[in-house]
């Protein structure tokens, strides 16, 4: 899909400074902040630090108490 999008002189500028530093074309630049944004914004999307999360290996289990707990009574749906 193709699409103009206008920026001001200082923004464009700006702009050609970040690609020619990361050796990277202004559209690829472009392509990867809109993507970004999108997977920030999408309803029910976690952001990187959360859905990439694996856990602590310094955590104690959240289970290793399980087995002191009482039974449950009986079915409170029955």
């Amino acid at each position: 899909m193709n699409f103009n999008v206008y920026l001001d002189d200082d923004t464009g500028a700006r702009l050609d400074r970040v690609a020619k530093s990361h050796r990277k074309s202004r559209n690829a630049l472009i392509r990867e902040a809109v993507g970004d944004f999108i997977a920030r914004n999408e309803r029910g999307a976690w952001p990187p630090l959360v859905a990439d999360f694996r856990g602590l290996s310094s955590a104690r289990g959240f289970e290793r108490h399980r087995d002191q707990l009482d039974a449950p009574a009986a079915d409170p749906l029955a």
